[in-house]
């Protein structure tokens, strides 16, 4: 078998994209395998990606790289995957007591079922933005009201 620089090079594109793929679905590998060798034709070549990349250090060097670059998060699924997940387990049970824990799961997930507000705002802002000044005249008139206010207060304490 001779080997060319170009299928090195397609090795190391599909063994990326595996990688990326494995990054989505870290649970099964044979799915994404599948998703980088599609049909059947292409069955063993799958397969073996399955079993033989999982481990090897191109991808595992990959993987890391592609997390460093895109973060962590990004591989995740989304909200419609996981409301296909949840739905597919409805359809995948015969168990009822399953299938209506995961209706409603989908349905909360869909937003489906309306949720009361129970936002309580305890914010009391008190803006005084106009202050009131009381006129008590001119200086001598308010020294002379605070002589007579002190005397009957001490006349009445006494």
């Amino acid at each position: 078998m001779i080997t060319t620089i170009a299928t090195l090079e397609s090795d190391l594109e599909k063994k990326t994209e595996f990688a990326e793929a494995l990054l989505r679905s870290p649970e099964n590998p044979f799915n994404a395998a599948k998703s980088v060798f599609p049909g059947q034709r292409q069955m063993a070549s799958a397969l073996h990606a399955a079993i033989r990349w999982v481990d090897d250090e191109f991808v595992l060097a990959e993987k890391k790289r592609l997390t460093r670059d895109n973060g962590k998060y990004s591989f995740l699924p989304d909200k419609a995957d996981v409301a296909r997940k949840v739905y597919d387990i409805t359809s995948n049970t015969n168990d009822p007591e399953l299938q209506l824990k995961a209706y409603k799961l989908y349905s909360d997930i869909r937003g489906f079922i309306d949720k009361p507000n129970t936002t309580i705002n305890n914010n009391n802002a008190i803006s005084n933005r106009v202050m009131v000044v009381k006129d008590h005249g001119d200086d001598d008139n308010w020294a002379e009201n605070l002589k007579r206010q002190q005397q009957a207060l001490i006349e009445s304490s006494g």
